[in-house]
């Protein structure tokens, strides 16, 4: 079967929709693979869908693995702990497809292709989303992916206190909280640390004392 990269249109990230990336397909990057096989039309070829290791990414990757079967292609699941490890293995073929969110794999590419410091100051990823998909097809044509159409899903992050602590503080915005200048923990997983639309994100579009 002939395979092209590619980056499909699937959930959405954030304020943006999400795109789902796609690579040349090869051998999986782990031995363990998720169900997500499927009785297909062998003729068809193979396809291995990628998913990163939260729930919400296994559930994704399933849903495509099942259509992807239903389409009459024999399917896989490779799961793997984040988009730094899946990422490089779509562009090196062992991944064939993966649901993303379009904002943060957006800013991802970002960094990677023009570094850390200017994405960070330069981002490329906003609320519009058609301008978000196209920065992000500019990013990732070079690195032999595509993106594909963009599903309607939205996802989106929010951040929460307790009743108490806003009433006390007087908050009813994220803005409110920066203002504040309290300092503040956040319960989140350990990528939220470099993550744009989390702790980099509280404390640069809120300036809020993460």
């Amino acid at each position: 079967m002939s395979r092209t990269s590619r980056i499909a249109g699937a959930v959405i990230g954030m304020v943006a929709l999400a795109g789902s990336l796609a690579a040349c397909g090869g051998d999986s990057l782990e031995k363990e693979k998720g169900s997500g096989s499927s009785g297909g039309d062998s003729k068809k070829g193979s396809l291995v869908v990628g998913s990163a290791s939260f729930t919400e990414s296994k559930v994704l990757a399933e849903l495509y693995a099942q259509i992807l079967g239903d389409a009459g292609y024999d399917t896989s699941i490779t799961t793997v702990k984040n988009r730094e490890l899946y990422e490089p293995s779509l562009e090196k073929g062992e991944i064939d497809i993966v649901p993303e969110y379009a904002a943060t794999i957006t800013e991802f590419l970002n960094a990677k292709v023009n570094g850390a410091e200017k994405a960070q100051s330069t981002p490329l990823a906003s609320g519009d989303a058609d301008a978000t998909v196209a920065a992000l097809e500019k990013l990732a044509g070079p690195l032999g992916l595509k993106v594909l159409p963009a599903g309607k899903a939205v996802d989106q992050n929010a951040f929460a206190v307790s009743k108490e602590f806003a009433e006390k503080n007087k908050l009813t915005t994220l803005s409110d909280l920066g203002k504040s200048k309290l300092k503040v923990k956040i319960a989140a997983g350990d990528e939220c640390e470099v993550r744009p639309f989390c702790a980099p994100g509280l404390k640069k579009t809120y300036g809020i004392d993460v």
